[in-house]
């Protein structure tokens, strides 16, 4: 069989797959995620079926693309007062899971690898986030309540940050740079402010475009086009593009109802102002969970 033809019939049983899965989850509380994640386990590094290299090119983009839209789509479920009242311990705990995986991986990589102790730690800082295209639809699909769910959206995109400013920094530090804890923490505090603040600017401007600009409801796909560019914007600056697609999902689902605390001024103007529909948060996650 013609090799394009096998990975067309496999993308179509996957998604009938994953829709089962979902019928699986419902009786058994096992996530989706987790069993497409043994799947794709099975597939590549156990058997040696399917690797890397069969998707080219297109490989880093679609996982990009996907990470991208699974954020905002998550953004798009957070309220502005649960996320107020989260954002302290989810910061917390993307501290403590941060440094908690480098002090575990990095004696590790040590003693069992050979690794010297700054490239043992450059393992554990790469180690040391969690994945958002994982986490967040799990956590989608449990029984979480609204604070709970909302530290693990936030957890899994804040420790992009600091898996890449810190593991950056170390790799630096191995070419024979200095390394600085100050620019180090500049360099985290500026990716997260700046990314967070430009999303949002970018999700007022969205909300605005959509209520003025009446080509653009044609397509339910423009937004997520808009959120795609705005991350790479984000990225080519030097900062977090995950954070800026989280935000300008927060901003878009809450700007219109309910303003965010840093929004009030809106609140007089939500006459200028449009949400995505119902219909449209019912093709963004479908999109989502297909990718």
């Amino acid at each position: 069989m013609d090799v394009t033809i096998l990975a067309v019939i496999t993308l179509g049983l996957l998604v009938f797959i994953a829709h089962g899965l979902e019928t699986v989850f419902a009786r058994t509380k096992i996530p989706d995620a987790l069993i497409l994640l043994c799947i794709g386990l099975f597939l590549g590094p156990i058997t040696g079926l399917v690797t890397p290299e069969y998707m080219g090119k297109v490989g880093p983009v679609f996982t990009t693309m996907t990470l991208v839209v699974i954020l905002f789509v998550g953004g798009l479920g957070l309220d502005p007062k649960a996320l107020g009242k989260s954002l302290i311990g989810a910061s917390g705990l993307t501290v403590w899971n941060f440094v908690g995986t480098m002090l575990v991986v990095a004696p590790i990589a040590n003693l069992f690898l050979g690794f010297d102790w700054l490239m043992s730690f450059t393992l554990g800082a790469a180690l040391g986030g969690i994945s958002s295209a994982l986490v967040i639809p799990i956590v989608k699909r449990l029984a979480l309540k609204e604070k709970a769910r909302t530290i693990m959206t936030l957890e899994s995109a804040m420790s992009d940050v600091l898996v890449i400013v810190v593991a950056l920094a170390l790799i630096e530090a191995q070419a024979g740079e200095k390394f600085q804890v100050g620019t180090l923490f500049g360099h985290m505090f500026s990716s997260f402010v700046a990314a967070a603040l430009i999303g949002g600017t970018a999700g007022i401007f969205w909300s605005l475009a959509l209520k003025w600009l009446h080509g653009l409801k044609k397509s339910i796909l423009t937004t997520p086009a808009f959120v795609l560019v705005v991350y790479g914007v984000v990225e080519s600056m030097g900062f977090s593009g995950a954070i800026a697609a989280l935000m300008v999902g927060i901003t878009l689902a809450n700007i219109k109802e309910s303003p965010p605390f840093f929004l009030r001024f809106l609140r007089k103007r939500r006459h200028m102002l449009a949400s995505p529909s119902e219909t449209e948060l019912a093709v963004f996650v479908e999109g989502a969970f297909f990718l």
